[in-house]
């Protein structure tokens, strides 16, 4: 065999492997291109399923609680009354009790009682809400 042909070869096998190698390439960047078009819809199912925990959250705050300037309710009393309407609404499913409690947290914050003495701080806090009377 003379070194022309050994070298024609020898370049056949590298362009071959080149040829392999790069359809591995092709093959692993579909399959990341898969990955992050899946982390993308689980990141947008988690968004919004703390999207409906919100909405479930502030639909009982306007359905079941009043808001009073005198009037002070602790935090497990509130969560009480949320466990009462959640089990009477929607009867399954779990409850984001911290959830909860920080978006009451941030509403008591924004609202104009905020935080004082009377109704304690974001550690104890006690809001200015009350169940409505039936």
């Amino acid at each position: 065999m003379t070194s022309e042909k050994i070298i024609q070869l020898l370049i056949a096998k590298i362009e071959q492997e080149q040829e392999q190698k790069q359809i591995v390439i092709d093959t692993l960047s579909k399959e990341i291109l898969l990955l992050k078009d899946k982390l993308k819809e689980k990141d947008k199912l988690k968004q919004k399923k703390d999207l409906d925990k919100k909405e479930i959250i502030y639909k009982w705050f306007f359905e079941d609680l009043h808001i009073c300037e005198n009037q002070y309710t602790t935090y497990n009393e509130i969560k009480n009354i949320f466990s009462d309407w959640y089990v009477e609404n929607y009867s399954e499913g779990h409850v984001d009790y911290i959830l909860i409690k920080r978006e009451l947290i941030r509403w008591q914050r924004n609202s104009q009682f905020g935080f004082t003495e009377k109704n304690g701080n974001e550690r104890h806090p006690r809001f200015n809400l009350i169940k409505k009377q039936e």
